[in-house]
């Protein structure tokens, strides 16, 4: 019976040690039902940026803005809607028509990147992201 649990014993710490994951499957990978996300390369000012993008299913968009140099938030941060430069409150958007946003009260000549995630009755999807700097 020492034996058994000895073993038994011996090839549970074996795992941890490994570092392998007992707890099951690999979770479903993220995916992002936001597409065409562009740069606001023509509508942009010395304080607002202009940004379109359409989606692949009626999802719900939680749009966030931190300075360039800040570090990248998680999906669950964009969607808690934490202290940020700028962001949106979240909104119910149709797939398949083409929809935009104005960014409004940025500092001119600024780095900023927007972060993007939606939320269908999947889950979270994968954060998107651009990266625009405002006018002089």
């Amino acid at each position: 019976m020492k034996k058994i649990l000895f073993s038994l014993l011996t090839l549970v710490l074996g795992l941890v040690l490994s570092g392998s994951n007992c707890s099951g499957p690999d979770p479903i990978p993220e995916v992002s039902n936001i597409r065409n996300l562009k740069a606001p390369t023509a509508n942009i000012t010395a304080i607002s940026a202009h940004i379109t993008y359409d989606l692949d299913k009626d999802a719900t968009v939680y749009w966030m803005v931190y300075l360039s140099t800040a570090d990248a938030p998680d999906a669950a941060t964009i969607q808690a809607q934490g202290a940020a430069v700028w962001k949106k409150e979240p909104v119910p958007v149709p797939k398949g028509n083409d929809w935009s946003n104005t960014i409004t009260g940025l500092v001119a000549n600024t780095s900023y990147t927007l972060y993007m995630v939606d939320e269908t009755a999947d889950g979270l999807g994968k954060v998107v992201k651009i990266t625009f700097t405002t006018k002089m």
